[in-house]
């Protein structure tokens, strides 16, 4: 079957006959290679006298054709079983139940194991949580970005670094932006995070700035002055997921 044009897709619901078990398993079940003593008597060869060919007739009740739905070719096709009971066939060959041969037997555990992997990996989660980011959304008036530029060197970043040297943050960075109206930010101050526990070390953070930017009453005071030019329109958290 597998030489045959479209062949190769029947393996997907037959078996190959490059893999040991399958082959085993395909063996088992045909009935080509599994003929009686006398069975070829009852096959009777005639001569059409019309077109002067020969046909061979078998027994009915021995070769039982089925129509079966080939998933992968989206197509029908027809195969010939040997099998005394058509229900009972069709019933071994749907539930995957067979008893007649080692091969058979192996086939089924193989795909008993098959469906257990594959059940227990659609269980499992299909990614890992990656790090925080916490996103400031930030409108800068007209006239007044180079302005905030200068609060963002000479202030901003030397915090960054110096919290980034500490090992509470891994990363930051400024984004500008286009916005579409008055209401939206231009700018966006972002900083991540390696996980939400060194998230919440906020207290740890403090200190840090403290050393560079100065005591906590100084910074409420630079961050009034900032807020002539600048406004915070929110913020939010976002998580990097890491696909497998």
């Amino acid at each position: 079957m597998e030489v045959w044009p479209n062949g190769e897709y029947g393996t997907y619901e037959f078996g190959t006959v490059t893999n040991a078990a399958e082959f085993a398993w395909l063996n088992a079940y045909s009935p080509l290679q599994h003929l009686r003593p006398g069975a070829a008597n009852s096959t009777k060869a005639r001569k059409s006298s019309s077109k002067g060919i020969f046909q061979s007739v078998l027994p009915m009740r021995r070769i039982v054709p089925q129509w079966h739905y080939i998933r992968e070719n989206n197509e029908l096709g027809e195969l010939s079983v040997a099998h005394q009971n058509t229900r009972e066939f069709m019933f071994s060959r749907k539930s995957g139940y067979h008893h007649n041969t080692t091969g058979e037997e192996k086939m089924s555990k193989t795909a008993a194991s098959s469906r257990s992997l594959n059940a227990r990996a659609q269980d499992e989660r299909q990614y890992t949580d990656g790090p925080v980011t916490d996103v400031a959304y930030i409108r800068v008036e007209y006239g007044r970005f180079e302005e905030y530029v200068d609060w963002l060197n000479s202030t901003w970043k030397p915090t960054m670094e110096a919290t980034k040297k500490a090992g509470l943050i891994i990363d930051y960075k400024i984004c500008t932006a286009i916005p579409k109206s008055a209401d939206q930010p231009n700018i966006f101050r972002m900083i991540t995070y390696k996980n939400m526990a060194a998230f919440d070390r906020g207290v740890e953070e403090e200190e840090v700035a403290k050393k560079v930017i100065g005591s906590t009453p100084v910074q409420n005071k630079a961050r009034v002055g900032r807020n002539e030019y600048r406004k915070l329109l929110g913020s939010e958290l976002i998580r990097e997921l890491i696909l497998k």
